[in-house]
């Protein structure tokens, strides 16, 4: 890892809308499941303090040397550790306006969906829905069609993979309370994916922002701001701006503006963040949400 790093900020913006804040300074420990070749593991990430090594332990029948590799880097592309982030630190420390971001939520790195099948559906079932009845859809559907890593009885069920969503009945996810609206569309995506590798795995190689967004939104019900949600959480595009509502309500706020900004102001305060921009994006976001939720 290059640059810093607080595992209890990235918890803390995971599980935002379920539980009470961790204590930035102290060691933090995160547990979940992941859905990977023959069932899912259990992950167990730890960090003694800010900026110290982190610990992954893969647990579970299934967590053979082939698997712990797989998740390993996945929890890396998680939490953005792949990127050295000490460009965009550098600067942030001396922005006055970035600098009150990093007090609520310092060593902030974008956290970004795990896969990119599971970026779409949060993001479908995201869409227009609060973080709240966004979390209890999720949880739904890990009790529905989630799978249990082998060997670990007490571990939360993984979110499904493309094979096991498009296998699970669309009434059960209907009885599930998923909207059936939500539920048709994820089946159509899930359906266009069949293959290795499918396209969302070949976007992963692909920089091209454009290019990307206009492959996403040739999948069935992925509109513009879907594929720009998943350009930023799911791929983690380092320079994209994203287009949102509420970016242009967090910078009026950090940024002390009497009015919400225009296309041209937030070019201009983003342009020293160059190269950074979906890092400057996410930071402001998720401190706006935090504070709110604080």
């Amino acid at each position: 890892m290059r640059g810093p790093f607080r595992l209890a900020t990235a918890v803390n913006v995971l599980r935002r809308a379920e539980t009470a804040p961790l204590l930035t300074h102290e060691p933090a420990n995160f547990q979940f499941s992941m859905e990977a070749p023959g069932g899912a593991v259990e992950l167990d990430v730890s960090q003694r303090g800010p900026g110290a090594d982190l610990q992954l332990r893969v647990l579970g029948d299934a967590a053979d040397g082939t698997v712990t590799d797989l998740v390993a880097q996945r929890v890396l592309h998680m939490f953005s550790l792949t990127v050295n982030g000490d460009g965009f630190f550098s600067r942030a420390r001396e922005d006055v306006h970035l600098r009150r971001v990093l007090t609520i939520c310092p060593d902030l790195r974008p956290v970004l969906y795990p896969t990119p099948f599971e970026g779409v559906l949060t993001a479908v079932l995201s869409y227009r829905q609060s973080a709240r009845e966004t979390s209890a859809f999720l949880g739904n559907l890990r009790e529905v069609c989630g799978i249990a890593p082998a060997g670990r009885p007490h571990a939360q069920p993984a979110l499904p993979g493309k094979f096991t969503f498009l296998a699970t009945p669309a009434k059960l996810l209907e009885m599930a309370g998923l909207p059936r609206g939500k539920v048709l569309a994820l089946k159509r995506i899930a359906a266009h994916l069949v293959g290795e590798p499918d396209l969302l795995e070949r976007l992963e190689g692909i920089s091209d922002i454009a290019l990307s967004r206009r492959a996403l939104q040739r999948l069935p019900g992925i509109n513009r701001s879907i594929a720009l949600h998943l350009l930023q959480f799911a791929y983690g595009h380092p320079d994209l701006l994203l287009d949102s509502s509420l970016l242009r309500r967090a910078v009026k706020r950090f940024y002390h503006l009497p009015d919400l900004p225009d296309d041209k102001t937030l070019l201009r305060l983003s342009q020293p963040y160059e190269r950074w921009r979906s890092w400057w994006t996410f930071s402001l976001l998720t401190a706006n949400e935090m504070s709110v939720i604080v």
